[in-house]
């Protein structure tokens, strides 16, 4: 279906597995976007009473239709997991680099279950997945992992990342993109933390198909045609 990849990449931290986790049109269209999509899986594929913060539980990081596109603000993910902090669903959102790299690898999103033996980051490029030892990243703050990811796999790459409060198990603590951008309500750092997942790396080059290239792009300029023409956005501009 234009839009989506039609799958997921599903990852197992404890066996440093990997697979794809097909997505059936009509579940795409009966659930629109990360977050619809993301709402329905977590209630599928989680079990009741799981502890927020043990192996069982499961995070969803998602993309939606636009991700990838040239529509402005598509360049968004959300991360859905069991919050540590009220014990309930939680939605958490960011945006930057990482997912549209990220659709650009083919997924429209990730399944993230267990937890490593040791800490780890998993480096995506084009549909290879790699699980990379981050004993060295491990208590150095978002801003130097960043770094040093960078220096590693290129300036290209979309990253998130947790720095030393979510490897702590703060229970608010949020997962970093592209430096300054957060996916910071209800602790899902927290959660990538108690996985021992510093990091995921994602670079791609794959096309995203879409219905009507032409149209959107007329839709486009006629929209941003009409947000360069309004008082506001050239009172912004002075």
């Amino acid at each position: 279906m234009k839009g989506y990849c039609g799958k997921l990449l599903e990852i197992d931290l404890t066996n440093e597995t990997s697979k794809e986790f097909p997505l059936k049109k009509t579940l795409l269209k009966k659930f629109i976007g990360g977050r619809g999509l993301g709402s329905k899986l977590i209630y599928d594929l989680l079990p009741p009473h799981v502890d927020p913060l043990s192996p069982e539980n499961i995070m969803l990081i998602l993309t939606g239709p636009l991700t990838g596109s040239a529509v402005p603000g598509s360049g968004k993910f959300v991360v859905i997991t069991k919050s540590p902090v009220s014990g309930g669903f939680v939605d958490s959102y960011s945006s930057g680099r990482f997912a549209p790299e990220l659709k650009f690898c083919g997924y429209d999103g990730l399944i993230i279950r267990g937890k490593a033996k040791e800490p780890m980051y998993v480096n995506l490029q084009n549909g290879k997945v790699e699980f990379m030892s981050a004993r060295e990243l491990w208590g150095k703050d978002t801003f130097d992992t960043e770094e040093q990811l960078r220096e590693i796999h290129g300036t290209e790459i979309g990253c998130i990342c947790i720095g030393p409060g979510g490897e702590n198990l703060v229970k608010f603590a949020s997962i970093n993109s592209d430096f300054y951008r957060q996916a910071a309500r209800g602790g899902v750092g927290t959660v990538m933390g108690s996985k021992k997942l510093k990091a995921i790396v994602a670079l791609g080059h794959q096309s995203i198909s879409c219905h009507d290239s032409k149209g959107l792009m007329e839709l486009l300029n006629l929209h941003l045609t009409k947000l360069f023409q309004s008082p506001v956005a050239q009172n912004r501009m002075k």
